[in-house]
């Protein structure tokens, strides 16, 4: 065994990526058979530079996002959730690109969300969503952030639903029927606003079986890995919350391969 650093999860396969400090390279660790012990403390994941990976110089203690101010891609951090303007103030491109609002469905649960448009397939990947369907795209995140809030409201949708509430859908089954009462409430809705909702894009997941006990992220977790769906990873008879492995330090199987 040996601590690494997580710096990235990959639902789709699933498996985290980490930094191995000792040898200085990316790992690759893929998430089958789970034997791994994760510790509490969440540090910087540091950047992604041309040169390569670039590990946080001061092994910043990483509080509210995974990178530290030093190392963030983004001047200013909070602007990843409420921007501040359209992106005239630090003219950064991320604020001022074209952003796509959408409905996302765990069957019957029903969410708004934003992204850049060109990462509506990945997000809805990385949320682990059934099915979703763009609404609108607006010229930039500050605006889209504004029609977002005003969509969660006008609707009574989450933005960001409860996690007990998700797990039991995911482990319920794609509901095809579910999923379209919501999406053709969602549309009339909408359309009474003037929106052209576009159509319903279904994502294509291995169905995930059986009854699964919460757990907390930190601690020792060994089994069979069931499957993973966005941000949970289900192993055993267990559920954890593996995107918040992220910046934590964990100890690894020798099986993790390098690159």
């Amino acid at each position: 065994m040996r601590a690494v650093q997580v710096i990235s999860w990959d639902p789709t396969t699933p498996k985290i990526n980490c930094y191995d400090g000792s040898g200085k390279n990316l790992v690759d660790h893929h998430l089958d058979d789970l034997n791994i012990k994760v510790y509490r403390g969440k540090f910087c994941t540091g950047s992604f530079t041309e040169g390569g990976y670039r590990p946080c110089p001061d092994s910043a203690v990483s509080v509210k996002f995974d990178q530290c101010p030093k190392c963030s891609f983004i001047p200013n951090q909070d602007c990843l959730f409420d921007p501040i303007c359209d992106g005239e103030l630090c003219d950064f491109p991320f604020c001022s690109k074209e952003h796509a609002i959408y409905l996302g469905f765990f069957n019957d649960l029903v969410k708004v969300g934003l992204t850049q448009t060109e990462r509506v397939e990945k997000r809805a990947v990385e949320q682990g969503l059934d099915a979703h369907s763009v609404v609108a795209t607006v010229g930039t995140r500050k605006r889209a952030r504004e029609l977002e809030h005003r969509l969660s409201k006008r609707l009574s949708i989450y933005q960001a639903p409860k996690r007990d509430e998700v797990i039991r859908r995911m482990v319920r089954g794609t509901d095809m029927e579910a999923i379209h009462t919501a999406f053709n409430r969602g549309r009339r809705e909408l359309e009474k606003l003037g929106l052209e909702v576009g159509d319903l894009t279904v994502m294509e997941h291995e169905p995930i079986r059986g009854v699964f006990y919460t757990r907390d992220i930190v601690g020792v977790h060994r089994g069979t890995v069931k499957g993973a769906r966005g941000k949970y990873l289900f192993y055993s008879k267990y559920v954890i919350d593996g995107r918040s492995m992220v910046g934590r330090h964990v100890d690894l199987s020798e099986r993790a391969s390098t690159f």
